[in-house]
């Protein structure tokens, strides 16, 4: 039989796991939700960055010219995407999902 002081240590532990992993849920949640937030804001700077990029190709310039700059961009995708962040992973793919949406509308057209 227990007694009372080890029935409280156990209800103090229990309590405690429980506690701690209710902080765990809640950071975890914290921490996916920045992740989301970073990401959409990745994807705007990426979308700006390809607006700038599309309204650059659009100015002056005969459509020659415009073309000839799109192929240039074709070869080197870098030329696309020349002022945006690619230094982590999440930046990455938001660039290489605009580089595949550029080749498709490329193909389409």
């Amino acid at each position: 039989m227990q007694t009372i002081k080890e029935q409280a240590t156990e209800q103090q532990a229990r309590a405690l796991e429980q506690c701690t992993a209710e902080m765990m849920e809640a950071v975890g949640n914290i921490l996916q939700q920045a992740e989301v937030q970073r990401e959409a804001q990745e994807r705007e700077r990426a979308a700006e960055a390809h607006r700038e990029a599309a309204e650059a190709g659009t100015e002056g310039g005969s459509e020659s010219e415009r073309s000839s700059d799109d192929e240039d961009a074709s070869v080197n995708p870098d030329v696309l995407l020349a002022d945006v962040d690619t230094s982590t992973p999440a930046q990455q793919r938001v660039a290489a999902r605009v580089l595949r949406a550029r080749s498709a509308r490329r193909l389409v057209l």
